[in-house]
């Protein structure tokens, strides 16, 4: 629906909603409540940016999801299977929706410069970084110093 600009709110809600509660109630062997977490557990890199990006293209808003989903990025080690795209779509996506989680920023702004995945980028992607930390007000000056260069050699 995002790709084609099928802005349905109550579907996507229902989406948003629907995953929250099933998560939610589901259980697993244990006895343990199953979480949103949990599944979103599953998602790879390029799943949870797409996830992320459709629901910014949409401009739908859903609290617990974006909770969990920012959490998922902080997970050990998750945030270093990102390629230059995540970056970019899970940046826009934060900017669009303005979830400022400084720690997710920062987390994606030192895997793109540990990676070198600036080098990789196209411009839109560059312009989808930047766009993104400076719709919620947030700087991270190595990223913006390195973004800019790569800018000048494109």
């Amino acid at each position: 629906f995002g790709r084609l600009g099928v802005k349905n709110q109550a579907l996507m809600a229902a989406v948003a909603g629907t995953l929250a509660t099933r998560f939610a109630e589901q259980t697993q062997q244990g006895g343990q409540v199953a979480s949103l977490q949990a599944q979103l557990a599953t998602f790879n890199a390029q799943n949870l940016a797409n996830f992320a990006w459709a629901f910014a293209t949409l401009g739908i808003q859903s609290e617990p999801l974006m909770a969990t989903l920012t959490e998922r990025v902080l997970e050990d080690g998750f945030v270093a299977t990102f390629n230059a795209q995540d970056v970019a779509n899970v940046a826009w996506a934060l900017g669009k929706l303005g979830v400022r989680d400084l720690r997710v920023l920062e987390a994606l702004a030192d895997h793109a410069l540990k990676a070198d995945l600036l080098a990789s980028c196209k411009a839109q992607e560059l312009g989808n970084i930047l766009w993104g930390y400076a719709k919620v007000g947030a700087c991270h000056r190595p990223l913006m110093e390195a973004v800019a260069e790569e800018m000048l050699r494109g």
